[in-house]
């Protein structure tokens, strides 16, 4: 049965990821399309992610449910790999279908906005996956024991490489930076994570990707039609002018250095960089 749950949701994310390109590659040759149409399009990748969801539910529940802890304890290894593998196949699948066109020395600017949604698809399918395993639970719900602890020594390792993706949380603000996703890692394993290198840097930088996608959020409130009559008694808040060494692509997550920095910026807003010409097409 675990197994077969495996199967199933890595075949879903292949569809979510599919549907994802079709839809925005039928977008891009209709240029504009009805609100009937963007539903349809949308149906695929809706239902897709909901599924997943369940599947996730599925084995969450097998871990906490007080009637099967006896029968849950023997399989509790199979569970959690099975969670883990699944997690890696959305690595896997963002190292295909993404990561070589963000890499790409020259880069189209229609197959750049396609890789964009899809890493912003992805994230949302590994934040449903992981934050559901390490969550509290609701009061009504029994407490997670220790033969029903999500295995430490499993997830660590895949979050990092995940979270150095920036793959992890789309702006690092469900459960907060990467320390604080540790701490809740934590309580729910039953263990403590002994910090290494790669922590300290993973922390930095999602530091720096979170003060970016906040001065994202402000700008757009500030210039958000619906909600600009909010804020019209109030000066701008600062995060819209500070600068931010984070790209201007949302789904970028490039950060410049002194040793490094770019030459493109942002044409709406030159407090930001872009990283390639054809994010600078995206987002201008």
């Amino acid at each position: 049965i675990i197994k077969g749950i495996e199967t199933i949701a890595k075949r879903h994310i292949d569809r979510i990821v599919e549907a994802v390109e079709e839809r925005h590659f039928h977008r891009m040759l209709l240029g504009s399309i009805s609100s009937d149409m963007e539903y349809e399009l949308e149906r695929p990748e809706d239902s897709a992610v909901v599924k997943h969801k369940f599947f996730i539910k599925v084995l969450c529940k097998m871990l906490t449910h007080e009637k099967w802890s006896w029968f849950v304890y023997g399989l509790q290894r199979d569970i959690n790999e099975c969670v883990n593998n699944i997690l890696l196949h959305c690595l896997h699948m963002y190292e295909e279908h993404v990561d070589p066109i963000l890499m790409a020395h020259e880069q189209c600017e229609r197959h750049l906005a396609i890789a964009f949604k899809q890493k912003t698809t992805i994230t949302k399918v590994v934040m449903n996956t992981w934050s559901m395993m390490i969550e509290d639970y609701d009061e009504n719900e029994p407490a997670r024991t220790l033969q029903t602890k999500v295995s430490l020594d499993l997830f660590l390792p895949t979050m990092r490489r995940l979270g150095m993706l920036d793959i992890l949380d789309r702006c690092w603000n469900y459960m907060g930076l990467w320390y604080d996703i540790i701490s809740e890692m934590e309580d729910a394993c039953g263990g403590h994570v002994k910090k290494i290198l790669a922590d300290r840097i993973l922390q930095e930088k999602s530091k720096i990707w979170r003060a970016a996608y906040d001065s994202f959020s402000s700008r757009e409130a500030k210039t958000d039609l619906m909600r600009k009559h909010l804020y019209r008694d109030r000066e701008p808040w600062p995060q819209c002018f500070t600068y931010q060494p984070k790209c201007s692509a949302h789904e970028c997550a490039n950060v410049e250095t002194a040793k490094s920095p770019h030459k493109i910026r942002c044409e709406k807003c030159w407090y930001f960089h872009c990283c390639s010409p054809g994010e600078k097409i995206v987002v201008s």
